[in-house]
This record gives C-alpha cells, structure tokens and sequence, in this order.
C-alpha cells in the first residue's frame, strides 16, 4: 500500500509501531474520480472480465488504474 499513496511519515511510523507490536493493521486510502478516470477503468475492467486468458492479470492491470495517487 504504501508505494501507492502520497508518502506519509505518520503511517509508516504507526504501522510500524502496531507491527512490532505484533499486531495486523489496515490501511484504507481513497481517491476520488473523474468522469473520464472511471470510464477508463469501467472499460478496462469490461474487457477483464471477458478475457478468456489472462483474465487475472487484465484485472490486476485495471485496479492498477485506480491504485494510483491514493491519499489516507
């Protein structure tokens, strides 16, 4: 997760923390979208969707489109 959000020295540091403490975290970020960003992820995933091979990675390669530019 963290290479795919704004850097952020608070997160690292309390993950670490509650890691060490032998403890799980989850971290949520959000990105808002345009209209033209989720038609571009909506077609991509379309196409994932009815790829008979490499469906997994068409997938992947289509949540990458929304995986980027994340803020906590």
């Amino acid at each position: 997760m963290a290479e795919r959000i704004a850097p952020s020295d608070w997160m690292e540091e309390e993950v670490g923390n509650l890691a060490r403490e032998g403890l799980r975290t989850l971290v949520l970020a959000i990105r808002p979208l345009t209209e033209p960003q989720y038609e571009t992820f909506s077609r991509a995933m379309a196409a994932a969707q009815l790829s008979r091979a490499g469906r997994a990675e068409a997938t992947r390669a289509a949540f990458d489109i929304l995986q980027e530019d994340m803020r906590l």
